[in-house]
């Protein structure tokens, strides 16, 4: 599994005293976000929208964004490999999914633009960097899919899943195109996921569609988790805490991945929770992990189809634990027939 070290998140005992404070508490007045998380966000946000709203976590904000201005049966882009849950969604939702291939940088430009051609009513993808293959989005990519998503009519939606421990500066393209950008951050990985909170920007006009949809349900999320969250993004103790434990990701991260690079597998340099590893056989090569005790997941889980790789989670592995996974990743990647099996 990809997700993070308990003994990295913050304490939560201080935030929750201060949530349980929070301005108008109880009331049933569904409020879109509280005035003190909408000050805490605002300097660290990565593009001045016009409105935010406070959502019960980031795949929650993403079923809402997609259920509210996406009808069943429409096309929708993603980049690919993608989260599950996100894949889960859109399948839930009935609409058609048309694959955006991604290299080492990100999103493949030529492939969204093939993408373009069949007038998808959105565009999914990760601004920052992919919690799949712990790789980043360049900044240049990301212009570059600007511009090409610059002619369209298409919804761009940002996913924003691993925020601050990401490392990364907080990009976005909603300064260039205000009015079709969802940008969507979670709190999941760097606070806690059962503070449930994430936040998404867009335009007024894409806030009240989406506010409109979520009304027949929770209607707003918690003012006690919206303070708490606000307390923790002002802190220093906890800022300090999210930062150390986003160097311990990458440190762990790519002490794996240049284990297996030193072993003749080729696996870049990013940040976050997983890597993404290559593979002959997707099967073969989790059969091979489970006889020595390590869990992964295929590629095809992230995809319409097989990859070719596998998905590690490397949020909780040791140094020493690294060199362990490398050894048998080993024998996990290579050819069937090249250890003396059968295709």
């Amino acid at each position: 599994m990809a997700t993070p070290a308990l003994d990295l998140l913050p304490s939560l005992d201080k935030a929750l005293l201060h949530g349980a404070r929070a301005e108008n508490l109880n009331s049933y007045e569904r409020v879109r976000i509280l005035p003190e998380l909408k000050d805490a966000l605002r300097d660290k946000w990565p593009f001045q929208s016009s409105e935010m709203l406070a959502t019960n976590g980031g795949y929650n904000a993403v079923y809402l964004a997609l259920h509210a201005l996406v009808h069943p049966g429409a096309i929708v882009a993603i980049e690919m490999p993608t989260p599950m849950r996100i894949l889960d969604i859109i399948e839930d939702l009935g609409a058609q999914i048309i694959p955006v291939e991604s290299d080492t940088y990100g999103p493949s430009p030529k492939s969204l633009a093939l993408a373009l051609e069949q007038k998808p009513t959105a565009f999914l993808f990760q601004p920052v960097i992919s919690a799949v293959t712990g790789t980043y989005l360049s900044p240049l990519r990301l212009s570059e899919l600007a511009d090409i998503l610059e002619d369209s009519d298409t919804l761009i939606i940002e996913d924003d899943g691993l925020g601050d421990i990401a490392l990364a500066p907080s990009q976005s393209l909603g300064d260039r195109l205000p009015d079709r950008v969802i940008h969507i951050r979670s709190f999941s990985k760097s606070f806690g996921p059962d503070l449930r909170m994430a936040v998404l920007s867009a335009s007024e006009e894409l806030v009240d569609r989406i506010q409109s949809y979520r009304a027949f349900s929770a209607g707003w999320t918690s003012r006690i988790l919206q303070s708490a969250v606000a307390w923790l993004q002002i802190d220093p103790e906890t800022r300090k805490n999210v930062s150390d434990a986003g160097e311990i990701y990458r440190s762990r991260r790519n002490s794996l991945a240049n284990a297996l690079r030193n072993r003749g597998i080729e696996v870049p340099d990013g940040g976050g929770l997983s890597l993404f590893m290559p593979v002959h056989s997707e099967t073969f090569a989790l059969i091979t992990l489970a006889a020595h005790g390590i869990s992964a997941l295929p590629g095809k889980n992230f995809s319409l189809t097989a990859t070719g790789h596998i998905r590690l989670g490397t949020g909780r592995l040791s140094t020493a634990e690294c060199e362990v996974v490398a050894d048998v990743a080993c024998l996990a990647a290579a050819e069937p027939f090249s250890i003396g099996m059968g295709p």
